[in-house]
């Protein structure tokens, strides 16, 4: 065996060296390069991280300056980024053909404009070039500036965030444009799932076609269609097609196409934007078909060439002209003075002439793509021996034009890495192939007018609207090696809204009405035993309605300043919405124990278009006969039914936290809120959203997280109070088409669990199963809506009811004790000494088994409770809660009059130095004591009649996330609490990520 082995290595060897012979190219190796290993050339240095690699490029260019050698096997690619090569690839039609790397988009495009060759290339370029004639530019831009707008009010959320993530808001405009210029179909009203696919699909193949470059052995199409990756990307593909050829069939069986392309470009030049026939780049391929001039095929690889190219390279660009606009103020103040010289105070759409004008916005756009050229490199195949400047580039090469590097060039651009529109301004003093953002020669990019045309009426519009603020600097971007020019983290913008002189004159009118009934309204309103609580001084009429517009963190700290100062109560006052604020628990107990002080306050209106009169807002009898209904759906046998999902979702809790332990630290927050949400979607409606393969189910998880923005976001404007100015703002018309997915959701869940019955008697069963403490979960399945569907039978609850109780379990049993578990995680990481405690707690109670825990193991857990009663008391997760005064309410030192909210500050409250020995000190062991303090000092699940409900199931939830984790993992603290810093929020919500390492016991 040895000698056979021996012989076959030797073998091999002299194989492998035959091999580099013949690959072996004497002008090839003349030119200068990074030397590669045995064989394979280079191809080891692409499995470096992206970042790294594109790095790597860019030091190639400083070491090697105007040209260097690259090679992968037996392909070779030169490395070109000087001006006078550059023109000599891109005129010679000889060197029209594309190089090696769009080989792997051939799957996808076959064909089509970007990598066909030849003959092919010629007459497909001469089919499109009509296809941006003026006037079918023209007529694109309806479209385009449609878009505009919907992008404009899309930012409207963005303008109290201190920074925007500006790139998915952006590429959403672009991909929606595209589709509906390139197939006439706008993706955000696609009804049918497969055009969400399809938009998803577009930018996962992107990452596709990186994966295969880096990896040499997938070059190869068989080794690659065997992978995972592979087999992915043939299934995107086929739903790509699936849609594509949707649009195509529906297009050509109803012949809209016929003639509208003759008919747009006959138009009249009256030089309106979007005033005529909507006309799709499709219908244009269509009527081509008609004349013989393309087939099927073609057709389907020219949609999907345009829909690759047009959606993320305009993107892209975009995102960093709006990140270098917003760093230098002067630009945009220009750019903003050039507009208003166009369109002076009129709100009219822009015209094509009005385009043409924004001649120093184009200078911005042309310097953006100089800085940042989204196509950052283009590659050509060399047939024949091509003669450069120095050296002979031989025949089978590839031509890599790195315009990245090329437009940086000192010699070619003064101040190279400085943002400058003004050099356009000028007559260019840099050689002609030295600016390529859009290639060059005949095969220049096709839609550089309509890519143009995008950016500025997006970029024109969005300064006319927003003042950009800088977050992101030009010098914290780092770059990743892709197809596009990508930034490795996300670009961010602050946009702040602008006010125009047409509505200061109306606001100026508006204050002087306001100052004639100013006096009067003060009248009607004025209270003297409300006057008499101290508080903040309010601003003229609005009273303290403009402090909540300060930035959330800054809001949050101003209660806690007020609380401060104020120490037991205060007022705020906005228009004539009186508000005292409360935190000392005398007071408190008088409201909360009372109850004709039941009713909730005015916060909780925001939250009627989706819990109507569920048990969280309802009032009075309703209330009443809803708590009576609900409470026995806490029963012990009821919780230990419940506790079943709990078990499960614990354990795979457990289990997704095994891929962290090799990371410096775990966001923590998404994890835990995974397992909080599938565990209130199963134990109220009895369905796991992981588990749901339908989008509804999906899209249902998202809105919930989404609509609590959306009440914050209306909570802090005075002015979108009204519900009919709400439902008129974006974010009114967005909230209402997320209720209609939840609710969607909500009746399929509800109609299925009716029809199939599986519910009639579970409830009266599980009542009556014995309590005989075996392992949780080992009985049936039960879920909330059961119970409720069961007493809908006995005529106590209807459906409305049913909506309205599932949709409260589902608001209130999920980011209440996600946010609990994750302030308990990141105490117990920095309390090494309390973590061995209740390590110590669960090995008493378990030993070394892995049984599953019952429910008197869960009352066993005592200082386990202890800890998370602490963890409540410094981080309530409901740090705020509000009831309304129908009557008068006498306090310990005030009166306070009808009509007025009462809120009660529980995070204020639980940190009083007065009840609490070192109050801000995490002391578990406080509550191993007999309590020193006020019985309604501290109150994390509220007090009284109105007390949480679910405050046994959310402790056995926490009980058994925490044990189940630290019986797995110890925990080492990276975020400390004096880190965090809180913003306001409708739960108790860190401005930063909240960190934990976890390392494998």
């Amino acid at each position: 065996m040895f000698w056979i082995l021996s012989f076959l290595v030797v073998l091999l060897l002299m194989l492998c060296y035959y091999i580099e012979y013949l690959i072996r190219d004497e002008k090839f190796d003349k030119i200068p390069g990074p030397k590669g290993q045995f064989l394979i050339g280079n191809g080891y240095e692409c499995l470096m991280e992206s970042a790294q690699f594109f790095a790597y490029f860019r030091n190639l260019t400083s070491k090697y300056k105007d040209i260097c050698k690259f090679k992968i096997f037996n392909v070779k690619f030169v490395l070109l980024y000087n001006p006078e090569d550059i023109e000599t690839i891109l005129t010679n039609t000889k060197y029209n053909d594309k190089g090696y790397i769009y080989y792997f988009l051939r799957p996808w495009l076959k064909d089509g404009l970007l990598i066909s060759d030849g003959a092919k290339w010629h007459q497909r370029r001469k089919i499109l070039t009509p296809a941006f004639h003026f006037n079918i530019l023209r007529h694109f831009s309806t479209i385009l500036v449609e878009n505009s707008e919907r992008f404009v009010e899309d930012l409207r959320p963005e303008t109290d965030k201190s920074g925007t993530d500006i790139y998915p808001l952006i590429a959403g405009m672009t991909l929606n444009s595209i589709c509906e210029t390139a197939m006439g179909t706008s993706l955000d009203k696609e009804k049918k799932d497969f055009g969400t696919k399809y938009k998803d699909a577009i930018h996962t193949l992107g990452t596709y076609i990186l994966h295969r470059v880096q990896r040499f052995w997938l070059h190869p199409m068989t080794l690659f269609n065997l992978s995972a990756v592979g087999r992915s990307q043939k299934k995107l593909l086929n739903e790509i097609s699936s849609f594509r050829d949707h649009v195509i069939k529906k297009r050509r069986q109803n012949g809209t196409y016929k003639n509208l392309y003759t008919d747009v470009v006959n138009e009249s030049g009256d030089d309106l934007i979007g005033q005529k026939k909507r006309l799709a780049m499709l219908d244009l391929l269509l009527e081509t078909e008609v004349k013989g001039e393309i087939d099927i095929e073609g057709i389907n690889e020219e949609v999907d060439t345009f829909m690759f190219e047009g959606h993320d390279t305009t993107a892209a660009a975009i995102q960093y002209a709006f990140m270098l606009i917003a760093n230098h103020p002067d630009v945009q103040d220009k750019i903003l003075e050039e507009c208003r010289q166009i369109f002076g105070t009129s709100d009219r759409k822009p015209t094509m002439s009005d385009l043409a004008d924004m001649k120093y916005l184009e200078c911005c756009i042309k310097e953006t793509l100089r800085l940042y050229p989204s196509v950052y490199f283009i590659a050509r195949y060399c047939k024949q021996e091509i003669k450069l400047k120095n050296y002979e580039c031989p025949a089978g090469s590839d031509c890599s034009i790195l315009i990245f590097d090329l437009h940086r060039r000192s010699d070619q651009f003064v101040e190279p890495l400085k943002f400058r529109p003004e050099r356009f301004q000028e007559e260019p003093t840099w050689h002609p192939f030295a600016y390529i953002p859009f290639s060059a020669g005949p095969r220049n990019c096709i839609g550089q007018k309509f890519a143009m045309m995008e950016m500025k009426l997006a970029i024109s519009a969005v300064l006319q609207q927003y003042r950009l603020l800088p977050v992101t600097k030009p010098e914290d971007i780092d770059f990743i090696a892709d197809i596009i020019l990508r930034p490795k983290e996300p670009i961010y913008v602050k946009f702040e809204i602008r006010i125009k002189l047409k509505m200061i004159w109306t606001l100026l009118l508006t204050a002087v009405l306001i100052l004639i009934l100013y006096h009067y309204i003060n009248y009607l309103f004025k209270d003297e035993k409300f006057d008499k609580i101290p508080g903040p001084k309010g601003t003229f009429l609005i009273e303290n309605g403009l402090d909540f517009l300060m930035e959330s963190a800054q809001l949050f700290a101003y209660f806690r300043n007020l609380a401060n100062k104020y120490k037991d109560i205060y007022k705020l006052k906005i228009f004539n919405k009186k508000f005292v604020i409360i935190q000392n628990p005398e007071d408190i107990e008088t409201v909360l124990t009372n109850t004709k002080y039941n009713d909730k306050g005015f916060m909780y209106y925001f939250l009627r278009p989706w819990l109507n009169d569920g048990l969280l807002v309802s009032d009075g009898a309703k209330w009443h006969q809803r708590r009576k209904i609900l409470t026995p759906a806490f029963h012990f046998n009821i919780l230990r039914n419940f506790s079943t999902i709990l078990v499960e979702n614990s354990e795979k809790l457990v289990e997704s936290l095994r891929s962290e332990t090799d990371k410096s630290g775990t966001e923590i927050y998404p994890l835990i809120a995974g397992m909080t949400l599938n565990s209130i979607c199963e134990t109220a409606m009895g369905t796991a959203l992981d588990k749901n393969s339908k989008d509804i189910g999906k899209n249902y998880k998202d809105a919930i997280h989404i609509l609590g923005k959306y009440i914050v976001y209306r909570s802090e404007r005075f002015w979108l109070y009204p519900m009919t100015l709400f439902n008129l703002s974006s974010v009114g018309r967005h909230q209402k088409k997320l209720l209609k997915d939840i609710g969607s959701f909500r009746d399929r869940v509800i109609k299925q669990r009716r029809e199939d019955g599986t519910y009639k008697n579970l409830y009266t069963e599980v009542m009556n199963e014995k309590e005989d403490d075996v392992s949780i979960g080992e009985k049936k399945r039960l879920a909330m809506l059961d119970l409720l569907l069961e007493t809908e039978e006995k005529g106590k609850i209807d459906i409305q009811g049913i909506n309205e109780e599932v949709d409260t379990f589902m608001f209130e049993g999920h980011d209440t004790t996600a946010a609990a578990l994750q302030y308990a995680f990141m105490l117990i990481a920095n309390h090494p000494e309390v973590q061995d405690k209740i390590l110590e707690e669960c090995r008493q109670i378990f030993g070394t088994s892995d049984q599953k825990p019952t429910m008197s193991d869960l009352a066993d857990m005592k200082y386990l409770e202890c800890c998370i009663k602490e963890t409540l008391r410094l981080y309530p997760s409901v740090y705020f809660i509000i009831r309304y005064c129908k009557q008068e309410l006498k306090l310990k030192n005030y009166e306070i009059p009808p009509g007025s909210d009462c809120s009660i500050l529980i995070f204020d409250l639980h940190r009083r130095s007065d009840q609490f020995v070192e109050p801000l000190k995490f002391r578990p062991e406080r509550f191993q004591e007999e309590p020193t303090w006020h019985p309604f000092a501290y109150i994390p699940f509220s007090a009284g009649p109105r007390n949480c409900i679910g405050q046994k199931f959310a402790m056995m939830e926490m009980k058994l996330a925490i044990s189940a984790v630290l019986q797995q993992y110890r925990l080492l603290p990276v975020t400390k609490p004096e880190d965090i810093v809180f913003i306001a929020d409708i739960i108790l919500r860190p401005m930063d990520p909240i960190y934990v390492k976890f390392e494998k016991r």
